[in-house]
């Protein structure tokens, strides 16, 4: 492993042992599905300030850079705001700088739908839509957003990023992780009437789109990504209660009073996730071959999944 090399040429390596791909962040829920689904895919590693890149890397590889700092169930760090701008920000364009100098065709980050903020009512975002994030995390995600295209403008290396909303599948942690712990417990449904429409994503389709992002036809640029059409939170909820072999019988809790009590029990976030639209148009990203698909399959894939061996 080493952590950059020169520049050996123009063009396309065509050694049978290079790496196509490289990874960051492969450990995580998101790259460790992409390394068991993309031949060739190697991980990144850090190691100290530095990456710890293949031997086999080549001009022809492109790099995925899913490192950085998500789901923070308790807050410990002194300054969150600096927290997240370094490892969403600073590491993102320190990963460009190393991948520009060892030739690395195309660089993919993976930022978030939280650039938009919590809720936007009837609006249907597109890539055209006014940024406007609420939390340090969506902040930190826009800053390397910006940071990374100017890196790669300076590299003059093309850039492709994915603006994914929650993303789900098995293994899936934060929101969805204590969704299926609460519905799992409880008898009935409680969301069951809650008709509020959000757009999720499977990790496998966010492994499809990476993969057509990270290659050499795609067209650089913003895109944002999600499963075929938005989904009710009845919807969702029932599909999870079917997974994990539970009733789904809904609970008479109307929009209103759900949103009140989980924001009395200190869970607002989760609220505004459950009570509020969210609703996403990936017909631009569909353009470049890209085939999502629909939630109910996935969410109930995920439920059983979490039946036969819960994580947390």
């Amino acid at each position: 492993m080493r952590e950059g090399r020169e520049r050996e040429g123009e063009g396309l390596s065509e050694r049978a042992d290079e790496v196509p791909l490289l990874v960051t962040g492969a450990s995580g829920f998101v790259g460790s599905c992409l390394l068991k689904r993309v031949p060739g895919a190697a991980a990144v590693r850090r190691a100290g300030e530095s990456w710890e890149v293949p031997d086999e890397v080549s001009e022809g590889s492109s790099w995925i850079h899913l490192a950085g700092r998500a789901h923070v169930m308790r807050e410990t760090a002194e300054d969150p705001e600096c927290a997240f701008m370094v490892a969403n920000r600073d590491m993102a364009v320190n990963a460009v700088e190393v991948a520009a100098s060892l030739g690395v065709r195309r660089f993919v980050y993976v930022s978030s739908i939280a650039v938009y903020g919590k809720e936007r009512g009837d609006e249907v975002l597109t890539e055209d839509s006014a940024v406007a994030p609420v939390t340090p995390y969506g902040r930190s995600k826009l800053a390397g957003e910006e940071a990374v295209q100017d890196a790669c403008r300076s590299a003059g290396m093309p850039c492709v990023i994915l603006r994914p909303p929650l993303i789900y599948g098995p293994g899936a942690k934060g929101n969805f992780a204590r969704l299926l712990g609460l519905l799992g417990r409880v008898p009935g449904n409680p969301f069951g009437w809650l008709r509020s429409a959000r757009s999720y994503l499977s990790v496998d389709s966010l492994v499809d789109a990476l993969r057509i992002a990270a290659e050499a036809e795609g067209s650089p640029g913003i895109y944002l990504v999600a499963d075929a059409a938005p989904t009710t939170t009845a919807d969702l909820t029932r599909s999870i209660c079917s997974g994990l072999g539970t009733s789904s019988f809904a609970w008479p809790l109307p929009t209103g009073a759900c949103r009140l009590g989980l924001s009395l029990l200190g869970r607002s976030e989760t609220a505004a996730s459950l009570c509020g639209d969210l609703r996403i148009d990936a017909t631009r990203f569909a353009a470049e071959g890209w085939h999502p698909a629909e939630s109910e399959p996935g969410v109930v894939a995920m439920a059983q999944a979490y039946r036969e061996t819960p994580w947390s």
